[in-house]
């Protein structure tokens, strides 16, 4: 046996080398077939012996087991495969994406827009008036150029009733204002029992609908007492 350091020959059972003293590593014995008749060295498939023509049965090489989990590893391996060739998945891979060119868009010109110019509106001006037995709201919004709603909507009135002595905040239409239209004439009708608004309207020669818009009824319902504002053309006594 050769020593792999120094290079010595040594015997073949030595495990150390005479010269250096290196440990030596036998190389593994071969196997060799022999002729079980004469001892003749005979292949490894030879059926015969070359020297005495015996014969020989070859020895069956063991075959190792394969389990079901490996075989259905290996299909699937190859089913892969051939997927992977069939739809050639490199081929994506080596086409180069589009190239986006950007482009400018032309940007909306600012417009200057015109400032509406506010003109002042003209507050009206409020005066106080003192009702006076006889008077209705018609006739003091008439006598000051307003209307019945305003002066309602001043003194936060929800009746067209008044009362003699009673104080009220009349807002004027400042000088240059338009003057508001006026109401028809209207008297004011105190309702006497069994009367309702039907008979009254026939009266007066007016609508109930008149008469219920004058005096701001939800209702055709009224009570004996209960004084009604009449719109009527021409002023008449009640």
């Amino acid at each position: 046996m050769r020593c792999p350091t120094c290079g010595t020959d040594n015997p073949a059972q030595a495990q150390v080398c005479e010269e250096c003293e290196a440990r030596l590593i036998a190389a593994p014995a071969r196997k060799v077939r022999r002729c079980p008749e004469c001892g003749a060295r005979m292949g490894q498939w030879d059926t015969s012996c070359a020297v005495c023509n015996a014969q020989v049965d070859v020895v069956p090489v063991p075959r190792i087991p394969l389990p079901a989990s490996a075989l259905v590893g290996g299909m699937a391996l190859l089913l892969l495969l051939f997927a992977a060739w069939s739809y050639q998945p490199w081929t994506l891979l080596a086409m180069a994406p589009p190239t986006l060119t950007p482009t400018s868009s032309p940007r909306p010109e600012r417009t200057a827009t015109p400032t509406p110019l506010v003109t002042p509106t003209a507050l009206p001006i409020t005066v106080t008036h003192v009702v006076q037995p006889g008077e209705t709201l018609m006739s003091i919004a008439q006598q000051y150029g307003t209307t019945v709603e305003a002066i309602m909507q001043a003194n936060q009135l929800t009746s067209l009733v008044l009362v003699g002595g009673q104080v009220l905040r009349v807002p004027v239409p400042p000088a240059g204002a338009p003057t508001p239209t006026p109401r028809r004439n209207s008297v004011v009708h105190v309702v006497q029992p069994g009367e309702f608004l039907e008979i009254i309207a026939e009266r007066y020669g007016v609508s109930v609908r008149a008469i219920m818009d004058a005096n701001d009824l939800s209702s055709d319902l009224i009570y004996p007492g209960q004084k009604l504002v009449i719109p009527v053309p021409g002023a008449r006594s009640s």
